[in-house]
């Protein structure tokens, strides 16, 4: 099964996180978005030394790896943008 999930932010990151541990085999997360510090409150995967050092989605990534190394985790560094086109 495959599935993509817009944004890496509370939500986002916490439904990645719970695909995984449900079986998912492939996953892409898009979000543009480095760690700010008003994230640290509400999204509890990322930590201060992650502050505008690294997009959401590459740390999403190595936190999912530690969950399950099978995974295709597929982050995607960018906005979601309705008006591309992606034939996956």
């Amino acid at each position: 099964m495959k599935i993509c999930i817009i944004g890496a932010g509370a939500v986002g990151s916490l439904v990645a996180v719970m695909t995984v541990t449900s079986g998912v085999g492939r996953i892409r997360l898009v979000d543009g978005d480095v760690v700010e510090e008003s994230n640290l409150t509400r999204q509890i995967f990322y930590q201060e030394e992650d502050i505008n050092k690294e997009f959401k989605v590459n740390l999403m990534k190595r936190f999912i790896s530690e969950i399950n190394l099978n995974v295709n985790f597929e982050p995607v560094t960018k906005y979601a943008n309705i008006e591309e086109k992606n034939p996956d």
